[in-house]
Order: C-alpha cells, then sequence, then structure tokens
C-alpha cells in the first residue's frame, strides 16, 4: 500500500496546483530554461523574510529534470531534491528523490505509446522496500475504460481495479476499487463549465481522511486558473500571470481569509 498512498498524496499536490506551476505547454511556448520560486512566509510573525524555496530545472520539452524544495522558511530542516529521466518520446522513465543529500526512493518507469504507465518499479530505502506495480488498461485509444493494477511487495500482491467516466474527451469519475475484496479504494469526481474547464474536484479516500480533497477552480477570460478553494479547509490560493501567461505571483490564504504566504516565480530562457 505503500505506492498508493504516495499516489494519493500525489494526486492531491496536483489538484490543488494544476494548470500552475507544472504547465509544460506555457514553458515549452516560452523557452523556459529554469523557474525560481520565492516565498514570503506572513505567518510567521518570528520570521518575515524572503526565501528561496524551490528551483527547477527545464528541458526543451517543459518538463522538469531537476527540482531542489528547501523548506527551512516553513521552519522545517529539510532539503528535497528530484531528479527525472526521460525517454526518446520524452515520456517520464524514472524519478529519483532525496532529501538531505540522501537517496530515499528510487522510481523506474515504462509507458505505452500514449504514455500511460504500464510499469513502476519503486525503491524505498528507510526502511528498505521494494514495490512493483503493473497497469493493463482496457478500452480503446488514450482514455482507457478501466485499468487493472497488481502491486506486488515483497511476497504480497494486491489487485486494484480502476473504471473511468469520460464525457467530451474529459475525465468525469474515476473509481478504484480493491479487486480481491472489492472493497472501495479512492474515487475522483471531475465537474467542467461550457467551455470545458475544470471548476470542482473531488477526491475522496475511502481508507482515511487525511488525504480527501474537494477544490474549486475559478478563471479569467483566457482561461488561466486565477483562484482555487478548498471546500474541506476554506483554504485560498489567487494566481496571477505575465503577459506571456507565465505565473508570476500566488497569494494564500487562511480559513479565516487572512494572507498567510506569498509565492513569487523567477524566469531563466533559452536563448
Amino acid at each position: 500500500m505503500r505506492k498508493l498512498l504516495g499516489t494519493i498524496v500525489i494526486l492531491c499536490f496536483s489538484i490543488l496546483s494544476i494548470g500552475q506551476v507544472h504547465d509544460t505547454t506555457m514553458y515549452r511556448q516560452n523557452k523556459v530554461k529554469s523557474v525560481s520560486t520565492w516565498v514570503h512566509m506572513i505567518a510567521f510573525e518570528k520570521s518575515n523574510d524572503t526565501c528561496l524555496t524551490t528551483v527547477k530545472e527545464i528541458n526543451r520539452q517543459g518538463s522538469p529534470t531537476y527540482v531542489k524544495m528547501d523548506y527551512h522558511c516553513q521552519g522545517w530542516d529539510v532539503i528535497n531534491e528530484l531528479k527525472y529521466t526521460y525517454d526518446e518520446n520524452y515520456f517520464m522513465s524514472g524519478l529519483t528523490t532525496l532529501q538531505n543529500d540522501q537517496i530515499i526512493s528510487q522510481l523506474v518507469v515504462t509507458v505505452d505509446s500514449f504514455g500511460r504507465i504500464l510499469t513502476e518499479k519503486n525503491k524505498f530505502y528507510e526502511p528498505f522496500t521494494e514495490v512493483e506495480v503493473r497497469n493493463m488498461y482496457f478500452g480503446e485509444g488514450k482514455d482507457a475504460d478501466s485499468m487493472y493494477a497488481a502491486e506486488v511487495s515483497g511476497t504480497d500482491t494486491t489487485y486494484f481495479m480502476t473504471k473511468y467516466t469520460y464525457g467530451n474527451s474529459k475525465l468525469l469519475k474515476s473509481n478504484t476499487t480493491n479487486a480481491t475484496t472489492n472493497k472501495p479504494v479512492n474515487m475522483l469526481t471531475n465537474r467542467y463549465d461550457q467551455k470545458g474547464r475544470l471548476i470542482r474536484s473531488e477526491f475522496i479516500y475511502f481508507l482515511g481522511y487525511d488525504n480527501d480533497n474537494i477544490t474549486k477552480y475559478e478563471y479569467n477570460d483566457k482561461d488561466q486558473i486565477i483562484k482555487t478553494k478548498s471546500e474541506l479547509t476554506d483554504l485560498v490560493a489567487e494566481f496571477y500571470y505575465t503577459k506571456d501567461g507565465l505565473p508570476t505571483k500566488t497569494f494564500y490564504y487562511n480559513k479565516f481569509g487572512a494572507l498567510e504566504r506569498e509565492v513569487w516565480y523567477k524566469y531563466t530562457y533559452y536563448e
């Protein structure tokens, strides 16, 4: 279950930041070479500094090759690093994660012609664990009707079945169940406006509550996300952009409406 829980955390993070920091299309179109993120922690009364928190190196396809995340400004003595590799079709093939200069996990991925993950081989080092995931997709085209996954850890194998529902080429719903016990694991439900923009995303993890998330999205007339709000925590984020469509700053507010954190972006470019 370790890989599954990690996937849930990543999915929740992705829901919160969709269309913002990881917009590979905008990076590629603007020939972005690197992104530096600076944070101003207003919520910390004793520390009103602006800190460099993230440095991201981007390849010419707009995908990250190296990410360094420094959490000292948030009060944690932690530095995480992510190192990505890609195959000849520019799909991610590997990811190494380091924490305070120590490798904590290594991931090797194979994908099909649509870029969907076929196998994942994970090595976790604290404590040492190896987890392999094998996926099989059903249905025509890149939008699978369902996916069957086998998660192998040592002598234990867990099977999962995920069913997908689409409308107008948009993912409306996915349901994952334990294929052996038939018990629900998680559910994702998306809602779109008439222009096909995601306006609400609800993720429910049935084996616990810490990973549940419901996020609402607002857009400007350029179809850029300008605001997200969590319906469970009332946390709000506001997004601002350059004239070229790149994120330039993000403001985060707590459930009382008070500004807690300011994030600013700086870019370098390929010639």
